[in-house]
Parts: structure tokens; sequence; C-alpha cells
């Protein structure tokens, strides 16, 4: 798979780097990709191991991969606790784009609400009670772009990242 941006006339955008697309969607722009690894998300155990694999994946294949490690581990930790947190399983799929790593994670929850969403990316409200806390605005923070497929069926995320952004972007890390 590319570094291809989705554009669809159905899409929304609250932020320049999110964009929100039907649910059907996603099978149609990803059903042909295949991940490079995949893993199930089933409890809070797996957020650990998560973070650890792709840790480990990644050490062994980008030399530079710990000058933009902690931005995308902490990215997929927030993604992978909301899939523990409120919904009842899901996956994260890890496919290689051109630019850096692209993460695909998918639960089977109920989709999200899209005025709560809204309202978290644009900073006018967070807390734990119907909302997605503070995780989304890290998400946005880090990721060179997310993408958001929701509808009652569950909600996808796919998080595409900029290495040389991270770089360029916290020089600290």
């Amino acid at each position: 798979m590319g570094s291809e941006h989705c554009q669809s006339e159905n899409a929304f955008r609250p932020h320049n780097r999110v964009s929100v697309h039907p649910y059907e969607e996603y099978h149609s722009k990803y059903g042909s990709c295949r991940p490079v690894r995949e893993f199930e998300i089933a409890g809070k155990g797996d957020i650990s191991l998560i973070r650890r694999e792709v840790d480990r994946f990644f050490a062994d294949r980008l030399a530079f991969w710990s000058e933009v490690r902690l931005p995308i581990l902490i990215t997929l930790s927030e993604a992978v606790t909301n899939v523990v947190k409120f919904t009842p399983g899901g996956k994260l799929m890890i496919f290689a784009g051109e630019a850096g790593p692209c993460f695909h994670i998918i639960d089977h929850g109920c989709g999200l609400d899209l005025d709560v969403l809204l309202c978290i990316i644009s900073g006018k409200r967070f807390s734990t009670y119907s909302s997605l806390g503070m995780g989304f605005p890290i998400m946005v923070r880090f990721a060179e772009e997310v993408t958001v497929y929701t509808s009652e069926q569950g909600t996808i995320l796919v998080l595409q990242f900029d290495l040389d952004r991270i770089v360029k972007e916290n020089p600290a890390v």
C-alpha cells in the first residue's frame, strides 16, 4: 500500500488532519491491501503487548526508529485503549506506506458520535463520559492523517504517519 490519502466526495473534514468517511468506503479503498502485521485487540493486556510488538517490529526495520517511536507508540496506545475501553474488541493492522507506517484500528463497537468527535477535535471539550477523552487529540497531534470510517457496525481509524514531520516537530524525542 502506498501513502495514498483518502479523498471522497462523501468525506467530512472537521480538522486539517482528520477526515470522516462512510464506513462502506473503507473496504472499497483498502479491501485489496494486505497488512505486514496484524494483532487482535480483546483486553487490557493487549495494549502493552501491541506497543511492545510494534516497537520490536519497527526497531528491526527502520534505522531511525528511535527518533520517531515515542509519538507513534503513544498514538497507537491511545487508539488501542479506546478499543479496549469502549468496544467488545477489534484488531490492529500495520501497513507500510511510502512516507511511513500506517495503522488501521478496527473495532466492533457501535460507532462514534460525530458531534462529540467535532467537539473534541476543536478542543472545546473532553471528558471521560460519552466522549473520546484526550486520546483523540493526541492521535491528531502526532499522526499526519487520521481517517475515520464509522457506522453502527463499528469504527475504523486509519492512522498515517509522516516520519520526517515527526522528527522535525519533535526534536527532543
